[in-house]
């Protein structure tokens, strides 16, 4: 971004260490909806094969000299270049994404007195903070010193706010702002004469894509025949759903990574959406944007009763939500969406209605940006 002397707006600071995943398209979709605050997007590198974003400042390569200056850096406390370049900008308050980001600004926000802000997303209170061995240790130690160091802390769900408190946050500090969705240009849903299940999400264990597969299995007849399952996803479990997929005779398209404008053309053109995610180990969901952009498009949401779905999905309102692990109450709550016309349109009207009122990008954003103001009177107080 080409600093405009003549935009008063304050700045922030968005901090991704790398900018930016493609799975992360919600960080990319909150920085742009801000308004009253102008984004600076930072951190340490800029990914190749990532989402089309340019960061304003990620100064460390892919490259050998990259990686030198990098850890050069990283040994200061990444004191080059950023110190200089946050004061040249103005940035009033740094905005990091995921605990370990917060954890490599925390030094940068300390030594030029910006006040930090964290956002925690799920895996980084649950799984990557309840790891048992050296990293998972460390780790809890570096969120001690940044639950200290950070002037707030954002909770993207009840869920969350509940692990960060059991991992010992203060409960001053921290704020439930769960990140929306942009609802502006999306597809008029049309949906298929036949029954279409679909399924977005990474396929490993904990999403649920092997539980959705066996409960379209247990689907009575001739329901089962004639439902088509669409998995869109990528991950180490794909194999084992295509050897599902071909030993129970189930219809399953498997349709790999896919735009955000693909996913919802999918999304519009299905019967109900299904993401069964269930806690394994220490790992569980923190919210799970994916079932709001399935209400967005009008659709039932059929999932487990699991950690932060539960605040995505209003049970029997929005969707149904089964005993988490149980896949024959999620099959008897998959028949119930797909044989009932009445009851599938009542729950996608309610989803849509849900999303429009409370999970609008632009509704959400401007409470960050209120937050935002928050932060900042505090610091100038």
């Amino acid at each position: 971004m080409t600093y405009d002397e003549s935009d008063a707006r304050p700045a922030v600071g968005i901090w991704r260490s790398s900018w930016l995943p493609a799975s992360e398209t919600f960080v990319a979709h909150q920085t742009d909806a801000l308004r009253r605050w102008r984004p600076f997007r930072i951190g340490l590198r800029a990914l190749a094969d990532g989402l089309p974003v340019t960061p304003d400042l990620a100064p460390f390569g892919p490259d050998l000299l990259g990686r030198v200056r990098h850890r050069i850096s990283r040994a200061t406390g990444y004191r080059f270049p950023y110190d200089r370049w946050l004061s040249r900008h103005r940035i009033s308050l740094l905005h990091a994404h995921f605990g370990p980001g917060g954890v490599k600004v925390l030094p940068i926000a300390r030594r030029t007195g910006i006040p930090l802000l964290v956002t925690f997303h799920g895996f980084d209170v649950t799984a990557a903070a309840f790891a048992r061995d050296a990293a998972g240790q460390r780790y809890r130690a570096e969120l001690t010193d940044l639950f200290a160091g950070a002037r707030g802390l954002i909770a993207v769900s009840e869920f969350v706010r509940e692990q960060l408190l059991a991992l010992g946050a203060p409960a001053e500090k921290i704020r439930v702002l769960p990140i929306g969705i942009p609802l502006a240009g999306s597809p008029a849903a049309q949906r298929p004469e036949h029954p279409v299940v679909t399924y977005v999400g990474r396929l490993i264990e904990r999403k649920g894509a092997d539980h959705l597969l066996q409960a379209v299995d247990l689907l009575p007849e001739p329901l089962r025949s004639g439902t088509r399952v669409r998995i869109v996803g990528f991950g180490p479990l794909e194999p084992r759903l295509r050897e599902l997929a071909t030993s129970t005779g189930l219809q399953v398209e498997f349709l790999g990574r896919r735009t955000p404008a693909e996913v919802a053309a999918d999304l519009a053109s299905s019967t109900v959406f299904s993401g069964p995610s269930r806690s394994i180990g220490d790992e569980a969901e923190g919210f799970g944007l994916v079932y709001l952009e399935a209400a967005a498009a009008g659709l039932p949401v059929v999932a487990y009763r699991h950690a932060g779905v539960t605040e995505a999905v209003a049970d029997g309102v929005t969707g149904l939500l089964a005993a988490e692990g149980n896949v024959q109450e999620l099959s008897v709550a998959l028949a119930r969406v797909l044989q009932d016309a009445a009851l599938a349109s009542a729950l996608g009207t309610a989803g849509r209605e849900r999303v429009n009122r409370e999970f609008e990008i632009g509704v959400r954003t401007e409470a960050l940006e209120d937050y935002y103001d928050e932060m900042r009177g505090r610091a100038d107080t």
